[in-house]
């Protein structure tokens, strides 16, 4: 329940900022994303974060899309805005 509730507040809030600039609404996600990693990142969880990290790219992603605009934003231009911004989820506490 925890993890659909978190699914949809992103949405939502990816939606409320959909005419943020780039940079700015990159940095604000990866405060979010590290937010939750730090919660729910302990050993025997990883897969959940690595699921909702994958959920929040691709939902950023058709955000981005949805701009409007000549161009589409690829997988592989976006791919590399991801990457520069976003750093990949890892396990915050080793609880056994």
């Amino acid at each position: 329940k925890k993890l659909k509730n978190k699914k949809s507040e992103l949405k939502t809030w990816l939606s409320r900022n959909i005419t943020t600039p780039v940079q700015e609404l990159m940095e604000k996600l990866k405060e979010k994303l590290r937010g939750h990693e730090g919660y729910y990142a302990v050993n025997g969880n990883y897969r959940s974060v690595l699921g909702f990290w994958y959920y929040a790219q691709w939902r950023t992603h058709r955000m981005l899309n949805r701009r409007g605009g000549k161009h589409q934003i690829t997988w592989e231009k976006f791919g590399k805005i991801w990457n520069f911004h976003i750093p990949n989820p890892r396990i915050r506490v080793q609880i056994w």
